[in-house]
């Protein structure tokens, strides 16, 4: 900046918002670009054959850049499905069995929510007390129990001395449950089993819950993964998980042809899923492939028991005047 010897005033003849470095790789001894001179600059600037010039230098402190790894949480919690450490819950599909963490299960599907932890679901752990794991608890039912046994010992004692060796009173008297406390741990849930699943779905189903990623399918032949990918879509629906709902959508949105479309439109249809049915139609009445659809099994199979959506084709087809 120039300064005006008189007024004091200042004014900005070059500025830069980017720094300058200096280091030997990068010499720099001054600058390219100078301000002209001019009577008037002379005139306004120089007093007694002195120019002042004011220079405002701002150091900059090198920094470094400390590397920061990508987030591994989802690898980490594919670990925990992997390892079952700390699971609580056991899963059978179709004689395999899956151990999983009702906590997470419950975070990340509403259903699995509201049976772990809702209302009707863990009926022993109401309003933030445990009472199954609760000692005080067990010991008071332990004692009403030998109470009641006892009681009926008794009475059973004195019915074998009337009527005297009785093979069923001795098989009672042996089962009753007299003894010492055993106030272990929570007992462990029960199995659920899962009827409607398979176990290489269901497996692909908890893999996305954990790590929130569909699970690899390069083994798969296309024709198996579409399917993986319809089954998936329908355990999205059924627990409630949107966002892999919408992915399967996706997936299922690229892979539409003559032969696939009307079962796919048909699993739309049943699932909600309205993106994925206005693709499968769309396909449907483009580039006159409506014939090749309605003599595919697919499209059989959509007219038999989907007649609603063949005739919702139809009016968008009438609509668009593609037929």
């Amino acid at each position: 900046m120039l300064v005006e010897p008189v007024k004091g005033q200042s004014t900005v003849v070059l500025s830069s918002e980017e720094p300058q470095v200096f280091d030997r790789e990068r010499p720099s001894w001054g600058l390219r670009r100078f301000m002209k001179t001019t009577a008037e600059v002379e005139w306004a600037n120089l007093w007694n054959d002195c120019l002042v010039i004011e220079c405002e230098v701002t150091v900059i402190k090198e920094t470094f850049d400390v590397h920061v790894p990508p987030s591994d949480l989802s690898d980490n919690l594919a670990t925990l499905l992997e390892g079952k450490k700390g699971a609580d819950v056991t899963f059978k599909v179709q004689g395999e069995v899956f151990s999983a963490h009702k906590i997470l299960l419950a975070m990340r599907s509403p259903v699995f929510e509201a049976e772990f932890y809702g209302p009707l679901g863990n009926k022993g752990a109401q309003n933030g007390h445990d009472w199954l794991a609760d000692k005080n608890w067990q010991a008071n039912i332990w004692h009403f129990q030998q109470v009641t046994a006892l009681k009926l010992a008794k009475i059973l004692l004195v019915l074998r001395g009337w009527l005297g060796a009785n093979q069923l009173l001795d098989k009672i008297l042996v089962c009753l449950p007299i003894g010492k406390p055993n106030f272990g741990s929570k007992p462990s849930s029960p199995d659920i089993t899962i009827d409607d699943m398979q176990p290489a779905v269901f497996r692909a189903f908890l893999h996305f819950i954990y790590t929130d990623s569909m699970p690899p399918m390069r083994d798969l032949e296309e024709d198996d993964k579409i399917e993986m990918v319809k089954h998936l879509l329908v355990a999205a629906d059924k627990y409630g998980m949107e966002r892999m709902k919408r992915i399967c959508e996706g997936m299922l949105c690229k892979s539409l042809d003559v032969e696939t479309v009307a079962a796919i439109l048909a699993l739309a249809d049943q699932h909600h899923c309205s993106n994925l049915k206005d693709a499968c139609i769309e396909f449907m009445l483009s580039s006159n492939r409506m014939n090749d659809v309605m003599a595919s099994q697919g499209y059989a199979h959509l007219k038999r028991y989907s007649s609603d959506v063949i005739v919702d084709v139809f009016e968008r087809a009438a609509r668009s005047c593609k037929i």
